[in-house]
């Protein structure tokens, strides 16, 4: 029985700690040259800082934020947040984890956050990269293994998305620190 518990728990704690980072703004038919570009803009960009992100012995998955002058400013504008994963994840654990995390730093963050995510975000498997490219107007654009998955256009969510891996308020602030350059 509480090995069983332990598991479940496991699981939880996973979809918590992977992601630990729209109604009317959902735009998920947007053209796809322009998001063409971004993609192709992030190797343009420069690596600020990585780190892997481990539950116990457990690898979870490899962190990297990239900026255009690599160099973390402080800001959820002009940056792309990339997820490499090494275990595989439920699209339902992913957005658990975040919701968790938005309340644990005590953010505001809107319902239709939840149900963007559910229409954008695939389930995961290892060696899939999830990544956040944030445009300067707060746009935030997702990609899956490369491939634009769709968008949400709410300054307010790529701050609180960010806000996940790169807060002062952060549950890992090692892992920040190693983000934005600060790491060993």
């Amino acid at each position: 029985m509480l090995k069983g518990f332990a598991w479940q728990s496991l699981g939880s704690f996973f979809g918590f700690i992977l992601l630990l980072y729209s109604g009317s703004l959902f735009s998920n038919q947007e053209n796809t040259a322009n998001k063409a570009n971004v993609i192709a803009s992030v190797p343009n960009y420069q690596l600020v800082g990585e780190a892997d992100v481990h539950w116990l012995w457990v690898k979870l998955y490899t962190a990297r934020l990239y900026t255009p002058s690599g160099l973390y400013n402080n800001t959820s504008a002009n940056l792309s947040l990339e997820l490499t994963y090494a275990r595989d994840f439920k699209r339902e654990e992913l957005i658990k984890g975040t919701l968790k995390e938005w309340q644990r730093q005590k953010l505001n963050f809107l319902p239709r956050w939840t149900e963007d995510l559910e229409k954008i975000w695939p389930n995961i498997s290892a060696n899939d990269r999830l990544l956040l490219s944030v445009d300067k107007d707060h746009y935030s654009d997702f990609f899956y293994n490369d491939v634009y998955i769709g968008s949400i256009k709410d300054k307010a969510f790529a701050t609180a998305f960010t806000a996940i891996w790169l807060s002062e308020n952060t549950q890992k602030p090692e892992l920040r620190q190693q983000l934005i350059g600060y790491g060993s």
